[in-house]
């Protein structure tokens, strides 16, 4: 008779513990196939979680996700999600993704499935609420100009990632990754650290959205994306002042808002530097 295993788990997402702990079980008792079945609790979507576990276990013949488990003409060897996989996909949630497979990082970050558990943990309460804030009115000013608001939405919320970072740690990303825009302000340099973040640690491919994160700072990228994420952190509300006019504006013109925008940050700078 054949063996199947069941492995019920929350799969909070699949981690890399969950995939050799799987292959251990299918070695341990023989088996000749071993289903994952996702339960219905979890802190992210039941069928993304399914997604992605799916796409995790794509290189291994004897895995795959199933539904509900049915049949007698197999034998049925049951597992259950361990505390300790648990954990790991916690710390998954929490920004740590070594522990997740390559394969899905990609698709972890840029579907936002952890995006504001991630962002929580790397930044201070302060800054969180600021990358909310400006998430938010990224998504208002795309979907004022009839662009994708998710996408708006996750640039927003990223765009500040490499905030958290001490400063020893950025100098260091910034050696490694951009050393020749060293030369910008340190303070710009979380532009450059965060789009780095993304792309090697984080996994994230979608370059409109790489390329916001990194020109948010400066503002010298037009794309239309870039200009709403660049309006959005100068323009948040909570930075305390009043910037009712240009968001008026940034929803009706947003070249026009970027243009403005654009000038009243030279001009502040240049006060700054008479100071």
């Amino acid at each position: 008779m054949k063996k199947t295993g069941v492995f019920y788990g929350r799969f909070d997402p699949i981690t890399d513990r969950h995939l050799n702990d799987a292959r251990l079980f299918i070695r341990k008792h023989g088996l000749n196939r071993l289903l994952l079945v996702c339960e219905e609790e979890g802190t992210a979507d039941g069928t993304m979680r399914y997604c992605l576990a799916k796409k995790a276990l794509s290189p291994w013949r004897k895995m795959a996700v199933a539904g509900e488990i049915r049949g007698n003409r197999v034998k049925i060897i049951e597992f259950h999600e361990s505390e300790e996989q648990r954990q790991e996909s916690e710390r998954v949630r929490n920004g740590d993704f070594s522990h997740l497979p390559k394969a899905i990082r990609k698709d972890v970050i840029e579907s936002g499935i952890y995006g504001e558990s991630i962002v929580r943990n790397m930044v201070n309460p302060r800054r969180y609420g600021h990358s909310l804030s400006v998430a938010d009115l990224s998504a208002q000013l795309a979907k004022a100009h009839h662009l994708d608001s998710f996408k708006a939405y996750l640039i927003g919320l990223y765009h500040d990632i490499a905030k958290g970072l001490t400063e020893k740690q950025t100098d260091e990303y910034i050696a490694v990754s951009s050393p020749y825009e060293s030369a910008y302000p340190e303070g710009v340099w979380h532009a450059y650290v965060g789009y780095y973040l993304l792309k090697h640690r984080y996994g994230m491919r979608d370059g409109v959205m790489l390329k916001a994160v990194r020109h948010h700072c400066l503002g010298d990228d037009r794309a239309p994306l870039s200009m709403i994420v660049y309006l959005a952190d100068k323009l948040d509300p909570a930075r305390g002042y009043d910037s009712s006019a240009e968001i008026t504006l940034a929803k009706k013109d947003l070249e026009a808002a970027f243009e403005l925008v654009h000038r009243q940050q030279a001009d502040y700078l240049a006060g700054k530097e008479k100071e």
